[in-house]
């Protein structure tokens, strides 16, 4: 049951990172704002969010191929710790993206919350893996697909 409500929770957070960093790509170039670092910070942010997000689909829609490819290219996702490093470091992404100034328009705010939300997202994850052994020891990544020889 936590596993399920970890995931979900994961796919809503990778809904407003992949919003968020299509956005801010959007903004920078109809802003005139040619800023290389911003665009490809705004592409990483939605790539980020779309990979998590795969991963996250896999506990709801049993996709072969995709769990094939996640695995291979991504297999840090498959553990607790993993993923728990990968929030935390997407979310420090997000909070590089931030200037220091006296108002922010609706693509910041949505740009911070995604930060804010898997900071903290990577936080509970930190509880998970010190403070319930026994979840993450129960943990089981999603495996349709694997035993297939593609490998």
């Amino acid at each position: 049951m936590a596993q399920r409500a970890l995931s979900i929770l994961n796919l809503g957070i990778a809904c407003l990172m992949v919003a968020a960093g299509v956005l801010t790509f959007i903004k920078i170039l109809t802003n005139g704002d040619k800023d290389l670092l911003h665009l490809l910070s705004a592409v990483y942010m939605a790539m980020f969010g779309a990979l998590l997000g795969s991963y996250e689909i896999l506990w709801w829609m049993p996709l072969p191929w995709l769990n094939r490819w996640v695995r291979k290219n991504f297999g840090f996702l498959y553990g607790m710790r993993g993923k728990t490093v990968y929030l935390v470091f997407v979310a420090f992404l997000y909070f590089s993206l931030w200037q220091k100034k006296n108002s922010y328009d609706k693509t910041e705010i949505m740009t911070m919350s995604a930060g804010s939300a898997l900071f903290i997202n990577g936080l509970v994850h930190v509880v998970v893996l010190f403070r319930y052994k026994d979840l993450v020891n129960s943990y089981k990544a999603p495996s349709v697909g694997y035993d297939d020889d593609i490998f």
